[in-house]
């Protein structure tokens, strides 16, 4: 099982599934999104990781992929964009968290 803390804005909050983002996710289903085109770090990353233990089916064979907190959180940042942010980020949320654990 690998956990990550929580979705990003424009990769797992906009495809549904844990760690794609929407060009890899387009590239290798064919499935379309209307959206953001992103391309994140984190997802090319694992793709490599993929290919390296033998192909997207192999790996999904042998692991689970979700989140800790499957939220997308957004904030905004001092210069006013909405940027993507970890329920441990915030102290309410991450208490209700806790709370809820």
């Amino acid at each position: 099982m690998i956990l990550g803390s929580s979705p990003a804005q424009r990769g797992t909050a906009l495809t549904g599934v844990p760690f794609e983002d929407v060009n890899h996710l387009q590239e290798d289903t064919g499935i379309f999104i209307n959206a953001f085109g992103a391309n994140k770090r984190s997802s090319s990353f694992l793709y490599e990781v993929m290919e390296k233990y033998g192909g997207r089916q192999k790996f999904y064979k042998q692991f689970y992929m979700n989140f800790v907190c499957p939220l997308g959180i957004e904030k905004i940042n001092l210069k006013g964009n909405w940027v993507n942010c970890n329920y441990y980020e915030n102290a309410a949320l991450k208490n209700v968290y806790i709370l809820l654990s």
